[in-house]
């Protein structure tokens, strides 16, 4: 009888096991001084667990190189039952020999369908990220992809190329890709390569610290909005350099979709000023009406009150919200035109859950009152957070709220 589950932190533990009797199989060998020569003897005894369905590797902060990845792939790619590989190889040294023949092994495997990988400071420079792409298309069956690519040596280039091979992986169903502080300035190019992987239901970018600017996200928006079986799309683009028309272009981008449930946009931190395009932000969204999901963090901009309330009037009209998550926490509200913003919220009839954040605004305690009074209408609503730190409330304030 295969034994289902097995964990192990150390490898002569692991090594003196049962190794064909392995199915799900969970290894922490992080911060071992594990070395190429080591490298080479976990795989050799990887290789021996031809049942493996399930492998989460953690091979954290060792002293991986390019013979040790060489081994290690090839005998994963060698495992011919192996659906799910979870791995770590961050901060490794791998560079760019290590990551291609890591790759060029694994991307053997005829069964493997979800791939989790970490590769952070490893040193892969532009070609390492290509080659590394060029395998993973070879990967037919991949479904789920979940990439990480921090603090590496690549830059605009590698990432062009990468993005070329995701046009290969027409299979993918889920994608994510952290590409957080590698000061790249243009996204297009990852859209554009799945743009033809018509059978994503999900896609997960962290773009976070870069220099995007608007040119930047100019496509990225209709790429993604022309995907059509698309469910889910989560894009972090906190601290970077896009402005009210960007964010124009790739909300309207987006609003072409057809299917989308969930979107959660970050772009907090940006360029975005006071303007027409800044507030119609979300107009877009009000035609895609499978949209029952909205996270919005606007937070730390200089869009004015105007802009606000022209958003929540936006907002109110994409009436299929069940759940509203809207962060506009530093972004120069007024207390005046609360009452508004309460009123749009009050349309949203089929509201379940809301978190709304207008912390360090200067809306005192008749301002937030207001919110809640918009609030109070909402019948279907079973769960309510709302944070006013730092809004210069005073007790009074404080008990009109509280009786809202």
């Amino acid at each position: 009888m295969i034994q289902q589950e097995f964990q192990f932190q150390k490898l002569n533990e692991f090594q003196q096991s049962d190794l064909k009797s392995h199915k799900i199989l969970k290894l922490d060998f992080k911060l071992k001084k594990i070395n190429s020569t080591d490298a080479g003897t976990l795989a050799n005894h990887l290789q021996d667990c031809q049942n493996l369905q399930f492998l989460e590797l953690n091979l954290m902060s060792n002293d991986i190189g390019a013979q040790g990845a060489l081994e290690l792939g090839k005998a994963l790619g060698s495992l011919l039952e192996l659906n799910t590989l979870i791995i770590n190889l961050y901060n490794n040294k791998l560079a760019q020999q290590g990551a291609q023949l890591f790759f060029q092994g694994l991307s053997n495997s005829h069964s493997l369908q979800t791939l989790q990988f970490s590769v952070q400071w490893n040193k892969i420079n532009d070609q390492g990220l290509s080659d590394l792409g060029s395998a993973l298309q070879n990967i037919k069956p991949l479904k789920v992809l979940k990439v990480d690519l921090q603090n590496n040596l690549f830059g605009q280039k590698g990432i062009q190329m990468f993005s070329a091979c995701l046009s290969e992986m027409n299979q993918l169903q889920n994608f994510k890709l952290n590409l957080e502080k590698v000061f790249i300035v243009d996204v297009n190019c990852v859209g554009k390569g799945l743009q033809v992987c018509q059978n994503l239901l999900k896609i997960t970018l962290k773009l976070q610290q870069n220099n995007i600017n608007n040119n930047g996200i100019e496509t990225l928006g209709l790429s993604i909005g022309n995907l059509k079986q698309i469910l889910t799309v989560k894009i972090y683009l906190e601290n970077n350099f896009i402005s009210e028309q960007g964010l124009s272009n790739f909300t309207q981008g987006l609003g072409n979709s057809k299917t989308l449930k969930r979107i959660k946009l970050d772009l907090s931190s940006n360029k975005i000023e006071p303007s027409q395009e800044a507030s119609n932000v979300c107009y877009y969204f009000q035609n895609i009406n499978s949209l029952n999901i909205l996270q919005l963090n606007l937070s730390q901009n200089n869009q004015c009150s105007y802009d606000t309330i022209q958003l929540c009037n936006s907002i109110k009209n994409c009436i299929n919200l069940q759940r509203l998550e809207l962060q506009l926490f530093s972004s120069q509200i007024k207390p005046q035109i609360l009452q508004e913003i309460s009123n749009s919220l009050g349309n949203l009839v089929h509201l379940q859950y809301l978190n709304i954040n207008f912390s360090f605004n200067k809306i005192y305690g008749g301002g937030a009152s207001s919110i809640c009074q918009g609030i109070t209408n909402l019948k279907k609503l079973n769960t309510c957070i709302a944070k006013f730190d730092f809004c210069e409330i005073n007790d009074e304030g404080m008990f009109q709220i509280l009786d809202e």
